[in-house]
């Protein structure tokens, strides 16, 4: 039995070295550096709630670069619907000349002139910067969709994490408590070293469930805050958090 369990914690200990060794890899690549990176900021968890969704779609909309980028399109596209119109409109010109050293004379008048054809189809030219601005209008509402739609999944992952996290808390506990009796028990010749490692297996099993479920709080959290067009909010979020795990990353 101890050979077999063995054998599991052996295989699960290269996959997450793997997934370790990735993840150092992308944020070299990220940080631009080839040196490996060691991580300071402790895993953590609120146990406040978040504020309600429609908070972080109202900041999306208002700041996420996706947006800005579409109104500056449609912005130049209406310029360019602006500049075509120009040519339906006759050009108007005013004109004055006046001489006042010897005969003072004046003259003033105005001139007017429509082109009525020439090389470009206007028609085609209106048709083609309304077909701009409708596309700019059309792309401007499918981003706003996904983008609250994203938005509004980020934050259901932020609730799940915390509310995975808080549920197992009682594992934790009672995985703990059982170690305590299992030791004990130990001392006092009722239980063997099996059954305590055993135990003691099952407490750091519940403590990496809890620690994967405050991962998974601060992934959905950062994504929340990206997808939100605030990502510097984190660091708000990170003071304020009243849940911290004990650093365990010691790998230099």
């Amino acid at each position: 039995e101890a050979q077999s369990a063995l054998a599991d914690a052996r295989s699960e200990a290269v996959n997450a070295n793997n997934d370790a060794r990735l993840a150092m890899i992308a944020l070299q690549r990220l940080l631009r550096t080839d040196y490996r990176i060691k991580p300071t900021t402790p895993l953590f968890v609120s146990s406040r709630p978040l504020p309600d969704v429609s908070y972080f779609q109202n900041l999306a909309l208002n700041h996420h670069p996706g947006l800005q980028k579409v109104a500056a399109k449609r912005a130049q596209a209406q310029q360019l619907h602006e500049l075509s119109d120009t040519g339906y409109k006759p050009t108007v010109m005013l004109y004055g000349y006046g001489q006042v050293e010897k005969d003072p004379s004046w003259i003033a008048g105005i001139s007017a002139s429509w082109k009525l054809w020439g090389g470009l189809d206007k028609t085609a030219s209106l048709a083609s910067s309304n077909a701009k601005i409708r596309q700019a209008d059309l792309s401007e509402i499918e981003v706003s969709d996904n983008l609250l739609l994203l938005v509004e999944k980020n934050w259901n992952d932020v609730n799940n994490a915390q509310s995975r996290y808080q549920a197992l808390q009682s594992n934790v506990d009672l995985a703990t408590e059982v170690l305590r009796l299992r030791r004990l028990g130990l001392q006092e010749g009722v239980n063997t070293t099996i059954e305590v490692v055993q135990a003691q297996t099952q407490a750091l099993k519940a403590r990496t469930e809890q620690a994967q479920a405050a991962n998974d709080y601060v992934q959905g959290l950062a994504a929340l805050m990206q997808s939100s067009g605030t990502p510097f909010a984190f660091n708000a979020y990170l003071n304020v958090a009243d849940i911290r795990l004990p650093t365990l990353y010691t790998k230099q």
